[in-house]
């Protein structure tokens, strides 16, 4: 079987702010005690992602015809993984800046930064509750990856997992009563879902040998975008139902694909292309087809996400 792959360091990009929005905003019913949130029509803004190209990794933005290209951070330890805050605002991110893997976050002009975590063991992939108010991400503090939650400050670190798998990569749900993550506790790498608190546990990856990983919800909740091989060829990007079903693959070279986002307004999906070369940010268009690449390969390029931008 496939091994999982860990970026070492990936491109901040902004994309620019577009006229498109998603349909208005709904309501979707909580489970199991657990408040829903109002699914908020947001514009799509900017595009934050992680490159060496300078040598060393650190955090870029650009628009999202890859113009406007702006370097965030510039340290001596690896900056990568960066998360918007709902309100576009803050960033979230990991850095080794402290000769130390941990959570940090700044503005959005790459000032104001602030360290969230400073556990001597490994704090990273931080991602936003949709309300702001919560920061999930991975960490081996308790001797084994699991996914924790905490407050956008830091404060009430919260383990969800806690089980003998490898737990990582968690994404929250548009109404933030879910968060999907991957594992690989039956001794396959799956995607499997649970409530925000850590409680029913669903496995929505199904099917043998096979590797699926980087789940992204769509902004409405209906879809979950995600890296798998269960084509037995290289790693693609497919989209499935928020319950699993309905598998289908989006994208369709021999390359590898990991690390899909989805826009803001579920137009469009950005994404890791891999060639012999680097890595680079590519993107899907999912009302009219098509993909083109954001930044080129003569660099590695990753894990871009994208800027939400709050409709008055």
């Amino acid at each position: 079987m496939k091994q999982r792959r860990f970026v070492p360091m990936i491109v901040l990009a902004i994309v620019g702010v577009t006229a498109i929005t998603i349909n208005a905003a709904v309501f979707i019913a909580g489970r199991d005690g657990i408040e829903p949130l109002p699914i908020v029509e947001k514009a799509n803004g900017k595009l934050a992602f992680g490159s060496d190209r300078e040598g060393s990794d650190d955090i870029y933005v650009m628009w999202s015809d890859g113009s406007g290209l702006a370097q965030l951070t510039d340290t001596e330890g690896s900056d990568n993984y960066p998360d918007w805050s709902p309100d576009g605002k803050r960033i979230a991110f990991t850095s080794e800046r402290e000769h130390n893997t941990d959570i940090y976050v700044m503005g959005e002009d790459g000032t104001q930064v602030e360290r969230l975590t400073a556990h001597p063991e490994l704090d990273g992939y931080p991602v936003w509750s949709p309300d702001g108010s919560r920061i999930a991400f991975m960490s081996d503090r308790d001797g084994n990856f699991e996914i924790y939650s905490m407050n956008a400050d830091g404060s009430e670190v919260t383990n969800l997992t806690r089980d003998h798998g490898f737990d990582s990569d968690p994404t929250w749900s548009p109404d933030g009563t879910k968060i999907a993550y991957t594992s690989n506790r039956t001794g396959r790498v799956a995607i499997y879902v649970m409530n925000a608190d850590g409680t029913g546990r669903v496995k929505l990856s199904h099917g043998e040998d096979i590797q699926e990983d980087y789940a992204s919800w769509s902004p409405d909740g209906s879809k979950i975008a995600f890296m798998s091989d269960r084509d037995g060829s290289s790693f693609g990007i497919y989209l499935m139902n928020a319950d699993g079903s309905g598998v289908r693959r989006l994208t369709t070279s021999d390359e590898e694909h990991d690390y899909p986002n989805w826009s803001p307004d579920g137009t469009k999906l950005v994404f890791n292309a891999y060639s012999e070369a680097g890595s680079r940010i590519s993107l899907i268009d999912m009302v009219g087809g098509g993909e083109r690449s954001l930044t080129d390969d003569l660099s590695n390029s990753c894990c871009a996400a994208w800027q939400p931008v709050p409709i008055a």
